[in-house]
């Protein structure tokens, strides 16, 4: 075979590849996803929930309103004199799960209680809630922290989408998240299942505001949704629960 035919050849080899991606790409252009919104504003979320009364504490850093919608109050219990702080962020683009207890409180010094890690169940679809205990480096003094967000994936497109429209969205985008956090002071024994009694209550009213295919989670990464099933990202291995 001549040289000029075999440089035609590959040519022509290349060409159909650049034909093929160019093919493919244009088939990814064709879908896109759209943004899946709250029900309400988060500022509409209750603020009596059961025996706690709530009032909004304005954010003082501006650095915290990551987001593009947050919540920030402070709930009491008038019968036991116990407090807390309810902390809510959403994103169109999952900018919330940026932000959690492994960060956060680290960040400010706090050292985490590894082996009190828990977990808590409550009804509905996905994980359960992330329990954490955080120790104040200086004064000794510890606190609780609940922590799970969920995935809002808009489950009917992604089914309209061919096996490639939809691997290549799973694999790049970031769908709309909503996180929770709920701290709480260790004062006794007794705050703490007063305080799971809360988080209950807050996620129930929680799934209120969101659309039915809301996917629980409380792992540090985001949760890409296939369908009916979620697969579960992790940077590294958390510690044990």
């Amino acid at each position: 075979m001549r040289v000029p035919t075999r440089i035609a050849i590959l040519l022509g080899i290349l060409a159909t590849v650049a034909c093929a991606q160019a093919a493919v790409r244009a088939h990814m252009a064709a879908s896109t996803l759209p943004e899946v919104r709250l029900e309400h504003k988060l500022a509409d979320f209750p603020e009596a929930i059961g025996g706690w009364s709530g009032r909004e504490t304005p954010v003082s850093d501006p650095g915290f309103l990551y987001a593009d919608d947050h919540l920030h109050r402070v709930y009491g219990l008038p019968k036991s004199g116990q407090s807390l702080v309810l902390w809510m962020a959403y994103s169109t683009h999952a900018v919330d799960r940026q932000n959690n207890p492994e960060v956060c409180m680290t960040s400010h010094g706090h050292v985490e209680d590894v082996a009190s890690r828990q977990v808590v169940t409550v009804a509905g679809r996905g994980e359960p809630i992330q329990l954490y205990r955080f120790i104040h480096p200086t004064s000794g003094s510890s606190e609780w922290v609940f922590y799970w967000h969920y995935t809002l994936a808009p489950l009917d497109k992604l089914r309209e989408l061919t096996p490639l429209q939809r691997r290549y969205h799973l694999s790049r985008h970031q769908f709309s998240s909503v996180s929770i956090e709920v701290f709480v002071p260790q004062r006794s024994d007794k705050d703490l299942p007063s305080a799971i009694e809360f988080v209950t209550a807050v996620d129930e009213q929680l799934r209120l505001f969101l659309p039915p295919e809301a996917v629980r989670g409380s792992s540090r990464l985001p949760i890409k949704p296939v369908g009916d099933d979620v697969i579960h990202r992790r940077a590294n291995a958390s510690p044990t629960r």
